[in-house]
């Protein structure tokens, strides 16, 4: 069994940003992600922009609930990332591209939810193995129509 977050929470990473005229940061990219992923099927509860005293980070949280199958949900999408060569460990290798990068929050990210408390909760291997077969069976990829979306933000601005 792993220990994930709860609830669960994948951490996107690499997301592209959009300013307005002054410069600053617009949630408006944010927004599309999260409208992408729930069309998708993800029951997302929550989209969380990381920010600091410089703007956006340019990574978010996205929290599911907190039921089994929204941490199945979550393991699945990690999962979809995961198949495509986009998952924390190519993140961390630093051989990156520019599209988004995404992960199920373990208990060693901590530090990138940008909450004062999280629990956290031991997540059964089946669950995994189902995900797994599920994000193989599945239609909808969540990771092509990501990778599509920054194109298409890019060529509307």
């Amino acid at each position: 069994m792993k220990t994930s977050a709860s609830p669960p929470t994948c951490i996107i990473h690499n997301l592209p940003k959009q300013y307005d005229e002054q410069g600053k940061p617009i949630a408006k990219s944010f927004v599309m992600i999260r409208d992408l992923l729930r069309d998708l099927g993800y029951k997302v509860k929550k989209f969380i922009p990381a920010w600091n005293h410089c703007g956006f980070k340019g990574y978010d949280s996205i929290e599911f609930g907190l039921e089994d199958e929204d941490f199945k949900q979550a393991l699945k999408l990690e999962r979809k990332f995961h198949q495509k060569g986009h998952s924390k460990a190519q993140w961390m290798s630093r051989n990156t591209d520019a599209w988004p990068y995404l992960w199920a929050a373990m208990h060693n990210d901590r530090h990138l939810l940008n909450r004062n408390r999280v629990d956290f909760k031991q997540v059964p291997n089946d669950w995994r193995v189902q995900a797994n077969r599920e994000a193989e069976a599945d239609i909808l990829d969540a990771f092509g129509t990501i990778k599509i979306w920054p194109d298409n933000m890019i060529n509307n601005e």
